[in-house]
């Protein structure tokens, strides 16, 4: 199994642990990336391991910093500090020790990133209220309901089998993307995921609370 931050791969699980620690040692307490591109970008790619990556980057990243861990004060945190200034803390020990993905993840992955628009503009078009809590005032996402994301592309699948094998990377995120080559099996999937998806809108907490169950 290898592990990857970045374009840093790594043969062993402690690998990619030390030179996670060792990065963030380095740069130690009160460290913001605000100014450093390359110390930004060293973070998306921890983060973009992370399992529930999309529920800590919420509403998008404006700069990462490294505070002093509240129940041990001898080891560092990682904190998110998002566009609408709310925070999150995020686990670097468990995002420096994912596996590299999988086909599969990095096929979702592109299968979600092409469809994206399209939620983005659900959530224009839609009131800001949690299905769930029915509260207004929060963080929200766009969430699929029955049948959930997983499904639609597990149905997708069963009808379009030769999927792509190679992704791109999206510049700023380096989330997998489709190739230009693939337009056409991209185009389809939209196609299918307009018809079949029902969307709804879900404030974060409930969005995370769902995913885990």
């Amino acid at each position: 199994m290898k592990y990857k931050i970045g374009k840093n791969n790594f043969k062993t699980k402690k690998e990619a642990e030390n030179f996670a620690r060792n990065y963030i040692n380095k740069l130690g307490c009160g460290f913001t990336s605000i100014l450093d591109v390359e110390q930004f970008k060293f973070f998306i790619d921890l983060i973009n391991n992370h399992p529930n990556a999309k529920d800590k980057i919420g509403c998008g990243i404006k700069y990462i910093q490294i505070q002093k861990n509240s129940l041990n004060k001898n080891a560092l945190e990682t904190i998110i500090v998002r566009n609408d200034n709310s925070t999150i803390d995020f686990s670097w020990l468990k995002c420096s020790t994912s596996s590299s993905n999988s086909i599969f993840d990095n096929l979702k992955a592109a299968m979600r990133q092409y469809v994206s628009v399209d939620t983005q503009n659900f959530k224009k078009n839609s009131i800001m209220k949690c299905e769930f809590c029915d509260c207004v005032e929060f963080d929200f996402h766009v969430d699929h309901h029955e049948p959930s994301f997983k499904k639609l592309v597990d149905d997708f699948l069963i009808i379009n089998p030769n999927h792509p094998t190679n992704f791109d990377d999206e510049p700023k995120t380096n989330i997998a993307i489709f190739k230009k080559d693939d337009k056409d099996y991209a185009d389809i999937w939209r196609e299918y995921h307009t018809k079949n998806a029902k969307l709804q809108i879900l404030c974060s907490d409930c969005n995370l609370r769902k995913s885990k169950k």
